[in-house]
This record gives C-alpha cells, structure tokens and sequence, in this order.
C-alpha cells in the first residue's frame, strides 16, 4: 500500500467510487466487455452502457440532464452519432454541468489528443489501454 496512505483511507478512496456513477459509450462488445470488466473490478458499480452517441444522449435526456452522470466515457467513431458531436451537444444543452466526459479512442495521435480536449472533452485514453490507464484517468476526471 505504499504512497496510498493507511489501509482504511484506501478502502474509503475505492469505497467512494461505487457511488460515481458512469456512462460507457462503445459501439465494439469486446472493447465495452473490457472496459466494464476493469470498472466494475476496480469499484466502479454503477456503470451504464449504451452503443452509440444516440443512445447516450436519448439516456442523459431520459436521466434529466448530463449530470445523472459523474464521468461519461465515450469512443469518438461509434454509428448515429460519434464521441465529438456528442460532447458537443452535451456541453451546447448542458453548458453548466458538472460530469467529465472522457474520449477513449483508437486515434493515438497527439493532435487528436489536443483536438478532444480543445473540444470539450475532459480527458483522452488512447486504445487499447491498460487497467492502469483506465484507473489514472478516471481519478484524474472525477
């Protein structure tokens, strides 16, 4: 447990994370399987799954508002409407919500890096990732 404090204090840091609540966004079963598989094993619970942007933003209108969201993870090239029009839209309807929206792509490209976050997005993940770089990135955004 080096550099994380006491045993208690690790377990309130992970305890902490069943209560954010998630939105993965991905088009690919495998790739959504790996993603949840690594949220789910390293506490986040409650995570909601959609496959296209359609399907994330007919799920935040249903929720209320972007904010039914702590972190919204989502691949940038997905069917009916991709990651950039959807954090567009997101951050058009919803200009003071709080969630984080993260893109997570095949796209390893440092300019497609600037590009996401000079777009609204709170953070970039490039494909494939490992557990690690899911885990940073999600505590850097929540």
């Amino acid at each position: 447990l080096r550099g994380h404090g006491s045993y208690s204090e690790l377990a309130e840091v992970e305890g902490s994370r069943r209560f954010l609540k998630v939105l993965l966004a991905e088009d690919n079963l495998i790739n959504m399987k790996v993603a949840l598989g690594i949220l789910k094993r390293t506490g986040y619970s409650e995570v909601t799954t959609v496959t296209d942007g359609q399907q994330a933003m007919d799920e935040l209108h249903r929720r209320g508002g972007a904010d039914a969201f702590d972190v919204i993870l989502t691949d940038l090239h997905m069917p009916h409407k991709g990651g950039m029009e959807m954090v567009t839209e997101i951050r058009q309807l919803w200009p003071n919500s709080k969630v984080r929206v993260v893109a997570v792509t095949a796209d390893a490209f440092e300019d497609r890096r600037d590009q996401c976050l000079a777009s609204g997005f709170d953070g970039w993940l490039a494909k494939p990732f490992r557990i690690e770089d899911l885990v940073k990135i999600m505590e850097a955004v929540s």
